[in-house]
């Protein structure tokens, strides 16, 4: 079988000092070559192709690669791309392998294949973030006023500084859209401790109150005497 080897590349740059950070090797055809040696043949291709290039850029250069989970799952796959990355004398960490956020997030074996990835010495990327619209969709629609952040986005927010820096981006997103920002899930005066130092002024939780029937509404009080009531 002949494999094509004149591949394309698509840089990724530092848009301050314009160097490159990494190339990404377009490889449409790859995905419809069944044979995982036949598949070997082409990485070995792709890396001879690459290195020399990547030589002169700076060592911290990567050649970006997307991967499907059934061509990574393939026994052994890995370690023929890490032996094509041994001909060249190119560091495996120089190597970044892109996966796609859906399968991700859809695979079981996501978190197994992003740590066979790292052991195995890639650089690994999530490819496609955010790539389903449906999200902006619901920011950026008219018609929707309030946005309510889900109760396990809250439950370990003290101790996770990846979330913090989630809800202040969408708080400042939400006033900028002017939609109000429910948090959901404040279960505890730590939640309200962290979340009041992130912007949000709107609450729901067992910390805040409830469940109230009917007649209640009009005398309700925020479980805890900190809390100020906004409109």
């Amino acid at each position: 079988m002949s494999l094509k080897s004149d591949f394309r590349f698509l840089p990724a740059c530092d848009i301050k000092s314009g160097k490159l950070i990494y190339a990404e090797a377009l490889m449409s055809g790859v995905a419809a070559i069944g044979s995982p040696k036949d598949k070997a043949i082409l990485f070995d291709q792709l890396v001879d192709q690459v290195a020399s290039g990547l030589a002169i850029t700076g060592p911290d250069t990567r050649l970006a690669i997307n991967l499907d989970f059934p061509t990574i799952s393939q026994a052994d796959f890995l370690d023929q791309l890490r032996n094509a990355c041994d001909k060249q004398e190119l560091d495996a960490k120089r190597v970044q392998i892109q996966l796609k956020e859906p399968e991700l997030v859809t695979n079981e074996a996501g978190a197994s294949v992003v740590s066979s990835c790292h052991s195995a010495g890639f650089h690994v990327a999530v490819d496609c973030f955010l790539g389903d619209d449906a999200s902006f969709s619901i920011l950026s629609h008219p018609h929707i006023s309030t946005i309510k952040v889900d109760q396990s986005v809250t439950a370990d927010i003290r101790e996770c500084p990846i979330k913090q820096s989630f809800i202040k981006g969408l708080f400042s997103l939400s006033e900028s859209l002017e939609k109000q920002l429910v948090i959901s899930g404040v279960n505890s005066e730590e939640h309200v401790a962290v979340l009041a130092e992130l912007g949000p002024r709107y609450f729901q939780g067992d910390f805040v109150g409830g469940p109230l029937a009917a007649l209640e509404l009009g005398d309700f009080r925020p479980a805890f005497a900190s809390f100020t009531r906004v409109g």
